[in-house]
């Protein structure tokens, strides 16, 4: 039969797949296939605009249609009718395949899965080629096909088309089938073909009962105390040097642990739920297969996905252990520093003592003897992984326990002297840290080459991150950028006006003091406060520097100092001082002793005096 053209939605979910290569490999794959002469389908993609924050189900759709005419669409824009344009329908979601939305008919229930229309396909692998061959397939007349003209979007779906897809993910990879479905009117005559659904097992790694009974720490260890565990745990336990008997399950229960508790979330998951798969207890919900499941996959991060989808399919596939280049980066290490207010505002350096691990010097990282050569591993005989074949016909593939993943192991008595065959040794080593101006405490240096080498493999070292603790000051008190003083000035400066020395990051100053001064009032002095972060060094770049006043007030007074008071305080209030100091300072009269004026006096006299002094 002639083959028309076919309209083609494909609905890409996720952040890699707005990335050009994404795109590239789309474009390229069509013009390698001939389908653009074949079946018109366009050469190029559309992509709806993406808003930070959006859900994953409305971030990004590429729609293909006849004619070379890209259309725009956001996902939840896409309703029945348009649906009824396209022939086949597939797509991807690289961050989360929980995260995907199905779109309903009109008049359906919204867990029900006869009433299901749009249901994306997970594609990974080879996917882009099984999908271009289905198409090819259609299209020569080897499967039929309802024209989607007379398709009503309130009926039930109306073909059957499978999709295969491989997706590798972690240290398992599976295949299963994913179906698309498509509504038919009674009266058309068309052959559908029943596909089977497969139910596929959860692939995550089993999860050990206790990972801290596994590597023997206490639930609030810290994650150097963990590391170290499992450092020396995986030493003892290796299958290439270890005699004990169930050495290498041992093995794969305290990486499995190891997996756990050097992760935050799965720790914080395991700790609550008792499961780092947190409360589903390690049950996938979208493991079943059939046409509104999303079974036999394990949403990863884009990485993973983009690994998956460009590396197995074109050439150079990876495995789950190592990221992109194929090597995989030592973990990162932790150290602190402690400095003063003052070099923390100027800057200074810093020189600290590390212990990284590091390639054996003796034998460079083989774990071998000189002239000696590794093995093929005779577990998995080279291929560095273990096939498993489950119900169904899926294969599931694990990292080999014996060798690794290498494929390789090392024979008894070929070990190196100085590592034991590890190949990985605890070296120490001095490292100077430049610290800049403007630092804060607990502010992070990073060091980029310095922390841990890769237990296994080639690849690059990790990084050293400096905590920096800086010491309180007891002249300034820091907020941000800007720093406070209090400065104290006697109560006749805060009258009359005058200056006072200032301590600032440069040196003193001298301020002038304006006249009547109320407490708490402030003085700003531009420039004059902690350096911004990565600035220049001027005074733009520099916070301010606050002048608080506090006034003193003295405890004591001697005669004269209170006399003067007295007046001020007398001509400031409007008094008459005349009467004051004649009875002030007159001594009392012998004759007025026993008269009650006399000791009414006298006793005024002391209460002033009695008052001034306290």
């Amino acid at each position: 039969m002639d083959a028309e053209p076919i309209n083609v939605l494909f609905c890409c979910l996720g952040n890699i797949c707005r990335s050009p290569m994404a795109e590239a490999v789309f474009k390229d794959t069509v013009k390698k296939e001939n389908m653009m002469d074949q079946f018109g389908i366009i050469d190029s993609c559309g992509t709806a605009d993406y808003h930070e924050g959006e859900e994953p189900h409305s971030t990004s759709v590429r729609v293909c249609m006849k004619n070379n005419v890209p259309i725009k669409h956001q996902a939840r824009a896409i309703r029945n009718e348009d649906f009824n344009k396209f022939h086949y329908i597939f797509g991807m979601d690289t961050n989360n395949v929980r995260n995907l939305t199905k779109i309903q008919p009109k008049g359906s229930k919204a867990n029900d899965d006869n009433g299901t229309v749009f249901d994306p396909y997970f594609i990974g692998d080879s996917a882009f080629y099984t999908v271009f061959e289905q198409c090819q397939s259609v299209a020569s007349g080897k499967l039929r096909r309802i024209p989607t003209a007379r398709v009503s979007a309130d009926v039930t779906p109306r073909t059957l088309v499978t999709v295969s897809s491989a997706v590798t993910h972690g240290r398992c990879s599976s295949s299963s089938s994913r179906f698309a479905r498509a509504s038919s009117q009674p009266s058309q005559k068309t052959a559908v073909y029943n596909v089977r659904g497969f139910h596929s097992s959860s692939n995550r790694l089993s999860t050990p009962k206790d990972p801290y009974a596994t590597l023997g720490v206490k639930r609030d260890a810290s994650a150097k105390d963990i590391k170290s565990a499992y450092y020396q745990l995986a030493k003892k336990f290796h299958p290439d040097t270890s005699k004990e008997p169930g050495a290498k399950e041992k093995f794969v229960e305290i990486q499995a642990a190891y997996d756990i508790l050097s992760d935050d979330q799965k720790r914080a998951s395991f700790d609550q739920f008792g499961s780092a798969d947190g409360p589903n207890m390690g049950f996938d919900p979208f493991g079943g297969a059939g046409a509104a499941g999303f079974g036999g996959f394990h949403p990863g991060s884009a990485e993973s996905i983009f690994e998956s989808l460009f590396g197995g399919a074109f050439g150079g596939g990876r495995t789950a252990r190592t990221g992109f280049g194929g090597e995989t980066r030592g973990e990162d290490i932790e150290a602190s520093v402690n400095i003063t207010f003052e070099e923390a505002c100027k800057g200074t350096s810093r020189t600290i003592s590390i212990n990284p691990i590091d390639r054996c010097g003796t034998c460079t990282g083989s774990g071998l003897k000189e002239n000696a050569k590794r093995s093929t591993c005779q577990v998995c005989r080279g291929t560095g992984t273990r096939t498993f074949v489950i119900q169904g016909g899926f294969q599931m593939a694990s990292t080999c326990p014996a060798c690794s993943g290498t494929g390789s192991s090392i024979a008894p008595g070929d070990e190196c002297s100085s590592c034991s065959g590890a190949g990985r040794v605890k070296s120490k080593r001095s490292i100077m840290i430049n610290i800049p101006a403007g630092v804060d405490d607990g502010y992070r240096i990073r060091q980029d080459g310095a922390g841990d080498v890769p237990l296994m493999g080639p690849g690059p070292p990790g990084s050293l991150y400096v905590r920096i603790h800086v010491m309180p000051s007891r002249t300034w008190r820091r907020q941000g950028t800007n720093l406070f003083y209090p400065a104290q000035i006697p109560f006749y400066t805060a009258v009359l006006g005058g200056r006072v020395r200032v301590p600032t990051l440069e040196g003193d100053v001298s301020v002038r003091v304006p006249s009547g001064t109320q407490p708490g009032d402030e003085m700003i002095l531009r420039g004059r406060g902690v350096p911004r972060l990565g600035g220049r060094k001027s005074y733009e770049n520099h916070g301010d520097l606050m002048v608080q006043f506090d006034i003193t007030i003295p405890r004591s007074l001697s005669k004269r100092q209170k006399e003067l008071l007295q007046q001020f305080a007398d001509e400031y209030e409007g008094r008459s001082t005349s009467t004051s100091s004649s009875s002030t300072d007159a001594p009392p009269k012998a004759d007025d002793t026993n008269s009650p004026g006399g000791n009414t006096n006298t006793d005024e006299s002391r209460e002033n005096n009695k008052h001034g002094e306290s």
